[in-house]
């Protein structure tokens, strides 16, 4: 896990890794909700829930910003690139 982030609500936890899987857990019940991969070439190395928790962004090695609707059980995200180096 290199990315932790409390959903503003602190009803959901984001937590993204190497293995390039960004991780939506629910508090109660303790149980994963959502695994999303999306980001290539290192993973994830930060993620930050939005004010109003209706999304997350994540960013990587690959040099990708990614934007996740957190209740969609698709992963669906858009995505920006255009940074030199890695996103941290």
């Amino acid at each position: 896990v290199t990315s932790v982030s409390f959903s503003p609500d602190m009803k959901r936890l984001a937590s993204g890794g190497k293995d390039s899987a960004l991780m939506v857990w629910n508090f109660k019940p303790s149980l994963r909700a959502y695994r999303y991969i999306g980001h290539d070439k290192g993973g994830i190395l930060c993620c930050e829930y939005s004010p109003t928790s209706n999304m997350i962004c994540t960013g990587g090695k690959d040099r990708y910003i990614r934007f996740w609707t957190p209740d969609s059980k698709k992963g669906s995200s858009l995505f920006i690139k255009g940074h030199s180096g890695s996103i941290r």
